[in-house]
């Protein structure tokens, strides 16, 4: 996500924005300020922000979370872990709040670290995912065509386009999809995230009942949040928005018409409005 927010500048009171998407990438930025490469965390970089007319300019940082790009892999993934992995990188980039942007399974990590820290949370935006159980067959469809993709007949990023067309038609969601393809050394090449694994954990992380974030003995989130919802998505859009200030008490949500579960991708200039406008 961070190569759409790439003009963004966020109110520097509000300190850095931490952005968490399922099959992100770390952009791959010349002029980022800083790596970090410690492999007991995700993998993160900070990105340096255009100033703007409006909002002064502050660090972005995307963050790749376990299985994915090239942050540690594991056979586990769920909210409360993953959500502690954030919470390490904040600790080890000394960041003590953070404006949280998560997209799909980002965004119910995202909600997990608020719920369980919210001290480290500015402010909450989450993108097409509701905390309840949501059903997700874009996802599985996607995560499967990768998987099956046959590495034998990809020479070039153009004869993998052509092998997902058929599976993945929506080309703006196909060309963020190989975002993620990665040619070693050899010269083959191989998705950068551990597609396998994420497909595994799936139904926990994303579509099954213990998808779900926890409510029992919870104590809500009462930081500004937004949900913002593709139009073509059922995702978000039809999630009770009573159910769900039960945990976001200040919760609003904004329908983006035309978008479909990757909101971002499909209308990214009024993805951008409405998060500039949040974040003001």
């Amino acid at each position: 996500m961070a190569e759409i927010l790439g003009t963004l500048g966020i109110n520097g009171q509000l300190g850095k924005a931490l952005l968490y998407e399922l099959l992100g990438q770390i952009a791959k930025d010349n002029s980022a300020s800083s790596s970090i490469t410690d492999q007991s965390l995700p993998l993160c970089k900070s990105v340096p922000i255009s100033p703007s007319d409006a909002i002064p300019s502050v660090e972005i940082i995307s963050v790749d979370c376990r299985n994915h790009g090239q942050s540690p892999r594991s056979h586990l993934m769920t909210h409360p872990l993953m959500a502690g992995d954030i919470a390490e990188t904040l600790k080890h980039l000394n960041i003590s709040r953070a404006v949280l942007i998560g997209h799909s399974m980002g965004g119910k990590v995202a909600m997990e670290l608020a719920l369980s820290m919210p001290d480290s949370v500015e402010k909450l935006i989450v993108e097409d995912i509701p905390p309840m159980v949501a059903p997700a067959p874009l996802i599985a469809g996607i995560l499967s065509a990768m998987l099956n993709l046959d590495f034998t007949q990809v020479k070039n990023s153009n004869d993998a386009d052509g092998l997902l067309r058929e599976s993945i038609p929506h080309d703006v969601i196909r060309a963020h999809v190989l975002t993620t393809l990665h040619e070693d050394v050899e010269g083959k090449f191989q998705w950068l995230a551990d597609i396998k694994n994420v497909l595994e954990n799936l139904k926990s992380l994303v579509e099954g009942n213990e998808s779900a974030i926890e409510l029992k003995g919870r104590t809500p989130y009462t930081g500004e949040t937004l949900f913002i919802a593709g139009g073509e998505s059922q995702d978000l859009k039809n999630a009770d928005m009573n159910e769900i200030r039960k945990l976001f008490p200040k919760a609003d949500r904004e329908v983006i018409p035309g978008a479909s579960h990757f909101v971002h991708t499909d209308k990214p200039q009024e993805f951008l409005e409405i998060v500039h406008k949040f974040l003001r």
